[in-house]
């Protein structure tokens, strides 16, 4: 098993198995006229998957018959997430933002507001960088 969006991106990754789900409906087999078995068993089975680049998509397929074409098609791929996640800005980062050194750097836990204190013995306040 490899991540699809690793694949396409020609990215190595791990590859960690999520949730599944299934539906639970009967579906009566059958034979057909000539004697054959058929299955047509419509329950879906879905299984979340996640890779260390931190993408993450869904497989889900239902069964298939061995007499016929059914299911042979119903593999479907659901990818929720393809882009990797963006590394937290430092504190350092921040400030480089604004110029100069950062003695401290006090705010918010997302770094979009609050006070900057340079070793000048300057410093600004309720500084946004979105």
């Amino acid at each position: 098993m490899k991540c699809p969006v690793c694949v396409e991106k020609n990215l190595k990754s791990s590859v960690y198995v999520g949730m599944s789900t299934s539906t639970l409906l009967y579906c009566t087999p059958y034979y057909d006229e000539d004697g054959k078995y058929h299955s047509h068993d419509s329950n879906t089975l879905t299984t979340s998957y996640s890779c260390s680049n931190g993408h993450s998509w869904a497989e889900s397929s239902h069964g298939t018959c061995p007499s016929c074409d059914f299911g042979k098609d119903s593999h479907r791929i659901t990818i929720y997430n393809s882009e990797e996640p963006q590394q937290e800005e430092s504190e350092e980062d921040i400030a480089s933002i604004f110029g100069g050194e950062p003695t401290s750097v006090e705010g918010t836990n997302d770094y979009t507001t609050g006070t900057i204190n340079y070793t000048d013995g300057t410093s600004e306040q309720n500084l946004t960088t979105e």
